[in-house]
């Protein structure tokens, strides 16, 4: 499913290599970016958790990093090390493949800090397909080529647009923003030669952050986005697009769809069992988003079982309205959890402004 692009290949950071997929013709990922906390030795900022909570969930094919996934600059080596591992750790919850197209808060301008990210599974820039869509990375943090994509990197980005020129559809991530209203600090003829790239072979979005909020520009039918709101302090106010989010990308053969989700408007919460032992587990979940959302990995812990045949999923309103929700869960996957217990993941269709329970009991 998939595949590294030839000649320069772009791989995750995750333990989790291929893409979540059920069909290549249509599916769904995930675009988000700069985690890095306010202040050096702090955690995880709340909202990238809260990020990485709903992608758990949502279970889209796979996340586009748009890089600063840590502090990093003036880190000790250990230091360094441990918070890039820590962003890691966080993006195997997700239990999806996340690439990270590196920023200025990994790459530093600094020799050592690009050696250590490379030997922690870093791709500077590269590419991979999925199906027949292509996906590129681009590093506009290159030593001393801060804001630029130039040399023997432009020079692949050529070669690899003309060879997958016939892909149904080619996005590019990479940290800086071509179009900034705030910082703007792209090089002006880099930024120029690269729009006309795009455009040239027709590719469909292009994904950035850097500048910490929303900003999207369409020039010659390419979406440009910045999606800087991952968790790392805001820049603007909210009617700005200073707030947190993430972008939901959906491919099919109808077209793209491209929508801005805010974290926090996703509840889940296990009203009875989930421990295992109880054959019965109910979740109240609730979407209070402005958009309907699937859930594709609903989790459920209950008894094990001879047969999946015999755990059987219902759901059961809460709204006020006491309206009856027109939905169906699905069981997509069983977990053995080797200890006389298993993890069910269940699909179910969450509406906007909805909220119901879902039951799953074990048959014993």
């Amino acid at each position: 499913m998939f595949e590294p692009a030839s000649r320069r290949p772009f791989r995750p950071l995750t333990a989790a290599r291929d893409p979540v997929l059920d069909s290549l013709e249509e599916f769904e990922f995930v675009v988000s970016g700069e985690a890095r906390p306010t202040l050096p030795q702090m955690p995880l900022p709340q909202k990238t958790v809260e990020i990485m909570r709903e992608v758990r969930l949502l279970r889209p094919a796979f996340v586009l990093y748009t890089g600063d996934s840590v502090w990093g600059y003036n880190a000790g080596r250990q230091e360094f090390i441990n918070d890039l591992d820590r962003f890691r750790s966080a993006a195997d919850e997700t239990g999806v493949p996340l690439f990270n197209a590196p920023g200025n808060h990994e790459m530093q301008s600094d020799p050592e800090a690009i050696s250590i990210v490379q030997q922690r599974g870093q791709d500077l820039y590269g590419s991979f397909d999925v199906g027949d869509y292509h996906f590129i990375a681009l590093n506009t943090d290159e030593f001393c080529k801060e804001g630029r994509v130039t040399d023997e990197q432009l020079e692949w980005l050529r070669a690899n647009l003309a060879e997958h020129r016939d892909a149904r559809g080619m996005f590019v991530f990479m940290h800086r923003p071509i179009f900034s209203w705030f910082q703007g600090d792209f090089n002006p003829d880099d930024a120029e030669v690269l729009q006309a790239l795009f455009r040239e072979h027709a590719v469909r979005g292009v994904f950035a952050s850097h500048d910490h909020f929303f900003h999207r520009e369409d020039h010659d039918g390419v979406a440009y986005m910045t999606v800087g709101g991952g968790g790392a302090p805001l820049y603007a106010q909210p009617p700005s697009g200073g707030f947190a989010h993430y972008v939901l990308v959906g491919v099919s053969p109808g077209g793209i769809d491209y929508n801005v989700v805010e974290p926090g408007h996703v509840r889940v919460d296990h009203t009875a069992g989930n421990d295992g032992i109880e054959p019965l587990t109910i979740a109240r979940i609730a979407n209070t988003s402005d958009r309907d959302l699937t859930l594709r990995a609903l989790p459920f812990r209950v008894p094990r079982l001879e047969s999946s045949d015999r755990y059987e999923l219902s759901v059961e309103y809460v709204d006020w309205e006491r309206k009856q929700p027109e939905v169906t869960p699905r069981l997509r996957s069983v977990r053995d959890l080797n200890d006389g217990s298993v993890e069910l993941s269940v699909e179910v269709e969450l509406p906007t402004g909805v909220a119901f329970r879902v039951r799953a009991e074990a048959r014993l």
